[in-house]
């Protein structure tokens, strides 16, 4: 479910989140590529190691209770796919995304590719070059308006 406000493009200094340098190109990037319905909630980004989730080390998570995302500087995902890494944060705590397994059967080019940077594995280095600007685009637009498989 997505909270909805007045259509009302919010600035980069108008979002309550508070983050640190080292992710300001992907917070940027996230606000503004942000729709109008986008609801800016208070937010700290922390950046810190070995995050456990249900006993497993993982390289980010979303906590609504603490109001905050925390990203492993440590893990692969953080020094390979940085990007996607925070992309894919930002769209759990903000966009209240879940994550998304599909992946593409079309275009030979894009085949076994995610659908979604919503997918759980984000930093499969085969799957991820947002570097290409075709990618960046495709993505950010899936990030904003889910892709919707055959299954639902």
């Amino acid at each position: 479910m997505i909270s909805i406000q007045s259509c009302k493009k919010y600035e980069l200094d108008e979002w309550p989140i508070n983050y640190p340098k080292e992710v300001e190109k992907e917070v940027n990037l996230f606000i503004d590529n942000a729709p109008d319905w986008v609801v800016a909630k208070p937010l700290n980004i922390v950046l810190t190691n070995n995050i456990k989730s249900g006993g497993i080390i993982v390289c980010g998570l979303s906590s609504h209770d603490k109001k905050a995302i925390y990203l492993d500087t440590t893990s692969y995902s953080w020094k390979n796919s940085r990007t996607t890494l925070v992309l894919h944060e930002l769209g759990h705590y903000v966009l209240n995304r879940e994550h998304k397994s599909d992946t593409t059967t079309i275009f030979e080019t894009w085949k076994g590719f995610p659908v979604s940077l919503m997918h759980p594995k984000t930093s499969k280095p085969t799957n991820w070059n947002l570097r290409r600007e075709d990618l960046l685009n495709y993505y950010l637009h899936e990030l904003f308006n889910p892709y919707k498989s055959k299954d639902g």
